[in-house]
């Protein structure tokens, strides 16, 4: 008799520890923030994540290793990591493929790791699922990437070559002369024609060059200049009111010929390749800010021989 009441205490005892435990978790749930699908949204978007990076690779290389009290085998491993990214920082504005590749990988490591992008929330960063949502910088750069999947340096060559857009057309916007120039009109079909779904570290590959050119490259051009083509010019035969129209270089410059168009163009709207001893223009690209333009600019003349790259126009 002693035993069985011992068990039925033994048992009510269980039950209120269970019933404790799930009082006990669901006050540490209400404790915890909510977060909000907006929330997330905001902190996945690229201008977000882009600030995360910034912030972290600076501390990374400004902290002092020192203070975290490592033993020495572990402290010269960290010094030399970082100066080793510190170096790849560097090489990577003048243009070093290699310090670029360093660069975008570590990129992509702070993300998952540290960031918690991943499959469920990588798409607030760009609408990969929803294709109504993409801009056309979306879109070329999503071609851009499965065409350097197969053709590497000659994606670009290849894509041109593919879909005749390195011939002289007679476009609307254009009036009734035959130029070199590549449209939205062009990067929409295309995009409906090579479109495939993507996978999670192809999608990541993109976003991390995104964040990369917005951060250390060379904007909406930075992959570009890595192509096998003859060179790329931007903020060139535009205007910007009243203000210095900033403008760079692979050592040639559109002819007047070759600008056709009846209005002229903001400075931050003018991008052109010369392919084949054509210059076409770019006309869906654009560096969307005059400051996004100088500071490519300022690289290039600061990193990139600035005695062979043409001084700020002046435009009154």
């Amino acid at each position: 008799m002693f035993s069985e009441i011992f068990l039925n205490l033994l048992f009510i005892i269980l039950i209120l520890l269970f019933v404790g435990l799930l009082v006990y978790v669901k006050w540490l749930e209400l404790r915890k923030p909510h977060i909000t699908l907006d929330e997330s949204a905001e902190r996945y978007t690229v201008a977000n994540m882009t600030e995360f990076i910034k912030q972290t690779l600076h501390e990374l290389t400004h902290s002092q290793l020192t203070d975290f009290g490592l033993h020495e085998e572990e402290y010269k491993r960290r010094l030399n990591k970082r100066t080793e990214l510190k170096q790849a920082l560097k090489g990577c504005i003048s243009g070093d493929i290699h310090d670029k590749r360093y660069v975008k990988q570590f990129i992509g490591d702070l993300l998952v790791k540290s960031y918690g992008l991943q499959l469920t929330n990588i798409d607030y960063a760009i609408s990969f699922e929803k294709q109504e949502m993409l801009q056309t910088q979306d879109q070329f750069e999503i071609i851009h990437y499965l065409y350097q999947q197969l053709y590497h340096q000659d994606a670009l060559a290849n894509l041109l070559e593919h879909y005749g857009l390195a011939e002289p057309r007679i476009l609307r916007e254009y009036g009734d002369q035959p130029v070199y120039a590549v449209t939205e009109e062009d990067i929409n079909k295309i995009f409906e024609m090579e479109y495939r779904n993507l996978s999670f570290s192809e999608k990541l590959d993109i976003v991390v060059q995104r964040i990369y050119q917005q951060y250390k490259g060379f904007s909406v051009i930075d992959d570009i200049r890595d192509q096998r083509i003859d060179g790329v010019s931007g903020g060139v035969s535009g205007i910007l009111g009243d203000h210095e129209l900033y403008s760079f270089s692979d050592s040639w410059v559109p002819s007047s010929d070759d600008w056709e168009i009846d209005t002229p163009a903001k400075g931050t709207e003018s991008i052109w390749i010369f392919y084949k001893g054509k210059s076409v223009h770019l006309a869906f690209l654009s560096f969307g800010t005059e400051l996004e333009l100088k500071r490519v600019c300022q690289n290039i003349y600061k990193y990139n021989h600035p005695d062979n790259c043409p001084k700020p126009m002046v435009i009154r």
